[in-house]
């Protein structure tokens, strides 16, 4: 009977542990997910302003090229912001 307990109280510790270390790598996978997101933006706004950049280019619109230009900058935005979480 003595022997039970401790084996219990062995395995209670041990899931203890365990359930720590899964609440910790939890927290990490959140992160990363987290920095997927951003980075996921970024590359969304990068390619609308490569296409605003064609459609510009092909139709000679200077104000369309700088449409995508500032979609641009805000795919660099997004993409600073995956590293550094920032907003």
């Amino acid at each position: 009977m003595k022997q039970e307990t401790e084996e219990q109280q062995e395995i209670s510790r041990t899931a203890k542990e365990f359930e720590s270390e899964v609440e910790k790598s939890s927290g990490q996978s959140d992160r990363s997910l987290e920095h997927h997101h951003r980075f996921a933006y970024a590359v969304t706004m990068f390619q609308v302003s490569i296409a605003l950049g064609a459609v510009a280019a092909l139709s000679r619109q200077k104000a369309l090229w700088f449409v995508g230009l500032m979609i641009s900058l805000l795919g660099l935005a997004y993409f600073v912001n995956g590293y550094l979480l920032l907003f």
